[in-house]
């Protein structure tokens, strides 16, 4: 079963991933497999990134 996550928490994840915890690192914080955290990274980057391209969101 897939778990859907908020975007607050994958957010955090990625700030602490940017502040200098490994993927490893987070994965046993938070109990998640590392795929898992690298994955919501990767989306949420796309999102950002499609967002920027699009013009979604600055209207």
């Amino acid at each position: 079963m897939q778990k859907s996550y908020s975007q607050e928490f994958k957010d955090t994840l990625l700030d602490f991933y940017h502040s200098g915890q490994s993927v490893t690192q987070l994965s046993k914080e938070y109990g998640l497999q590392g795929k898992t955290v690298t994955i919501i990274g990767k989306k949420t980057y796309f999102n950002y990134f499609l967002d920027k391209i699009m013009g979604r969101g600055n209207q």
